[in-house]
Order: C-alpha cells, then structure tokens, then sequence
C-alpha cells in the first residue's frame, strides 16, 4: 500500500469517529450529575468512548503495521551493506591507529638515540675543556686553538661511533639518523667569534632582564658599546 492511499485511507476512516467523538464532548459538558439517571447517563458515555478507543486503535494499527512491515523489511534490505562499511570502517582506524603507533615509537626511539648521543658528546667534551685547563694551568681559561680541538675531537669521535642498526618488523622499523648540534664551551669567544663575522648574529640572544638590572643599577652612569640605556617614564594617575 502506498504511503498517499494510507494517509487517504486513514482520513476517511477517522472522520466519522471524530464527528461522533464531537457530539459527545458537547453533551457530556451539558450534564451535571445530580442523581442516579444521570450518573448512569454518565457511565453509558465512558463506555462508548472506550469501546470508541478501542475501534480507534483497532484501524490505527490495520493502516501502520503494514506500513511498519514494508520499513521494517526495507531495514532488513540496507542492514548487510551497513554492517560491511562499519567493519571497514573499523578495519580503517584500526590500520591507523597501529601506524601512527608504530610512527610514534620510531620518533621516540630516534630522540632517544639523538639524547644519548648529544649526552655522550658533551660528557666527551667536558673532558677534554678539563684536561686542557689542566695542561695549560689550573685557572687558565681555554684558547680559541683549545675551542676547536675539542670540537675536531668531538667530530673524530661522533664519526667513529657505530650506528644504530635499523630494527624491522613485521609492520614497521626503526632507524637512526645523524643529527649535528653545538653547545657553548666558553660564552667569551662565542661572542667574539659573533663580533668577528665567523658566526651569524642569532648566535648569540641578549637577556633583557639582565640588561634591565644593569641599567637599573647604573643609570645614565654607564655607558657599553651597543647597548643605550635610557629613561622609560609611566604616567600612574591616583
């Protein structure tokens, strides 16, 4: 049955019962019970209006429930092909999520590696700062010449370590990779090696707060090549 008959269908079967259901709302407010005639008047209506009820659901349900079959059966129809994208779906993250984990623990094994690396390098070079201080007298600073052996020696040794060998599996791999990074050994001739024009000038990064406590310190009463003290004024209104 097509959806437009039923809906006609119900119309038809529903207008009488609504006219009827009228009529009487119409004569149950005209009756005020004052004795038994009238109360059983009364009771004569409610069992009407149940038997009325009754009829009414009766026609309700003859008209839905084939409706309700042909819904029910069209469900049935899209369920297999909706059960199929969900478990693709599901197949989908799953494969995702594995490879984003397996990415994950590459990226965390690779820091892993490159902290150690950077650790061993300035725990390298440490001893050897120490051992030239050493060689060139206890409170000596190191030379420029001492900067730059311990930083060939560091290559000597980085160059010499062996590599992380790559690890594969079944569905993933981790590796190593060779990163190069720097550590400041004596601040002095960063800064010179900076003013020189050896090294870029991002190099080096003043503090502000440093410079503030100078120029609080000292005032107009100091005077550095580069830097320009000066008095900020704040207006404070009470």
């Amino acid at each position: 049955m097509e959806l437009a008959t039923a809906k006609q269908l119900a119309i038809a079967e529903l207008q009488p019962m609504a006219t009827t259901v009228a009529a009487y709302t119409t004569t149950l407010d005209s009756i005020e019970i004052d004795g038994e005639e009238s109360l059983a008047t009364v009771g004569d209506l409610a069992k009407f209006l149940s038997n009325a009820k009754l009829k009414l659901e009766d026609k309700r349900r003859s008209l839905v429930d084939p409706l309700n079959k042909v819904v029910k059966d069209i469900n049935s129809l899209f369920k297999p092909t909706k059960d199929s994208i969900e478990a693709l779906l599901h197949d989908a993250k799953t494969k995702m999520d594995r490879y984003q984990t397996v990415q994950r623990a590459i990226k965390d094994a690779e820091a892993a590696v490159i902290r150690e690396e950077a650790a061993a390098e300035e725990a390298a070079a440490q001893e050897l700062a120490e051992r030239l201080r050493t060689a060139a007298g206890e409170e000596a600073e190191p030379t420029a010449a001492a900067v730059i052996e311990v930083a060939e020696k560091n290559v000597e040794a980085a160059a010499a370590k062996p590599k992380m060998k790559i690890a594969r599996g079944e569905t993933s791999s981790v590796s190593s990779r060779e990163d190069w990074t720097a550590y400041v050994v004596d601040l002095k001739l960063l800064a010179l090696a900076v003013g020189e024009g050896r090294l870029p000038l991002e190099c080096i990064k003043p503090s502000q707060s440093a410079l503030n406590k100078v120029s609080r310190e000292t005032k107009e009463n100091r005077e550095v090549d580069g830097v320009k003290f000066f008095a900020k004024t704040t207006s404070i209104v009470k």
